[in-house]
């Protein structure tokens, strides 16, 4: 997937590097690095939650069960306030109880206290809820970094913008951060100590140029860091990436012999692809295609996790399937940008990309 930009029609890779220069939100977060490589398998489709936990729907769900990948979103067991705090919701369309709560910025917990909610609550449209007295809690002044962590993810806790907490730690542009160190959640940064770390030597190799033209070098660091947690991690097997791709179009209301064409054109199926332009996992997002699909699904997702990966291409495609005259065309979106085939027309590249996805996804219809 590349991002929309304002260039020539060019090959991809072409393409892609423009649009990442041009635009700050191609540039991942550097990952906290965690030099130890599990042994455990990959987790199976059975494990992770319906695709209701990611998406809103027409009846959302709120999960109760086990810890969600891509967004936190509190316990039971924690204090909560069940003061009215004399406001009310009509719920609408899309809506969850985790959705409403970040909105009005209260508790989830504290809303289904509240509302009486029970077990697997159900919101349906036009259902009017109490919304709780905001809470103020008092922000802690700093944060040791934990495996797995982001910059990004870090900022969302403690319910600060990421440019905030670079100021405060007095990094620059830079997002790397490692695991045990501890980070200022409020300041300029002008008496920070913190050292800059330097990124792990073992970063993997990546195609630095194209056609004579140099990737952009911060595009390029992030791509090979996000590639180097990415092959410190157990990868999920091609099965499981297939299947989970299916299951969750299916879900989701789209085709899922078109999602899966899409997935195996885009990476093979493989979450361990990251490109010299940033694009991550199964369905090559990019941290700026990422945060749009965040704010399609009203949630946090994490890129570097396969099942968010997938959701994150699915809600995408689901939106250009919306907006597109019809499945070539999103599929021609996906892959060079709206912006961009509006603006210079399918590549060439682009032309054979969806020729070999419609292709993929019609022999799967037909079996």
């Amino acid at each position: 997937m590349t991002d929309s930009a304002r260039h020539p029609a060019a090959p991809r890779l072409r393409r892609s590097r423009a649009a990442a220069a041009e635009s700050p939100l191609a540039l991942a977060s550097y990952f906290a690095h965690a030099p130890e490589a599990p042994a455990a398998p990959a987790p199976s489709p059975a494990s992770r939650s319906a695709a209701a936990a990611f998406l809103p729907s027409a009846d959302p769900v709120l999960p109760l069960g086990g810890e969600e990948a891509g967004f936190t979103r509190g316990t039971v067991s924690e204090a909560v306030p069940v003061t009215h705090g004399g406001r009310t919701y009509q719920v609408r369309t899309g809506d969850t109880l985790l959705s409403i709560a970040a909105k009005h910025g209260v508790s989830a917990p504290a809303l289904i206290e509240l509302n009486r909610l029970r077990g697997a609550a159900a919101l349906r449209p036009g259902q009017v809820l109490s919304l709780p007295q905001k809470a103020a809690p008092t922000r802690p002044a700093g944060h040791r970094v934990r495996k797995g962590e982001t910059l990004n993810s870090i900022a969302w806790t403690h319910g600060i913008a990421p440019g905030q907490l670079r100021r405060a730690n007095a990094m620059g542009e830079s997002s790397l951060i490692v695991v045990g160190e501890v980070l200022a959640l409020q300041g300029s940064g002008a008496t920070s100590g913190r050292r800059r770390p330097a990124p792990p030597a073992d970063l993997p190799a990546l195609p630095a140029s194209i056609a004579g033209a140099d990737y952009p070098a911060e595009v390029l660091a992030a791509a090979a860091l996000n590639k180097h947690l990415l092959l410190s991690r157990p990868a999920p097997s091609v099965r499981w990436a297939g299947a989970a791709v299916e299951r969750l179009a299916g879900e989701l209301g789209v085709s899922p012999e078109l999602a899966f064409a899409l997935a195996q054109q885009e990476s093979g199926l493989n979450h361990r692809t990251v490109s010299p332009v940033n694009a991550i996992g199964i369905m090559q997002v990019t941290p700026a295609a990422g945060q749009w699909a965040c704010a399609l699904t009203g949630r946090r997702l994490n890129i570097l996790d396969a099942a968010d990966n997938i959701v994150a291409g699915l809600a995408i495609l689901r939106r250009l399937l919306a907006d597109a005259a019809d499945e070539g065309a999103a599929l021609a979106a996906y892959y060079q940008g709206a912006a961009s085939v509006a603006a210079h027309g399918r590549a060439a590249d682009t032309v054979r990309f969806v020729r070999a996805v419609e292709a993929t996804a019609d022999r799967r219809r037909r079996t």
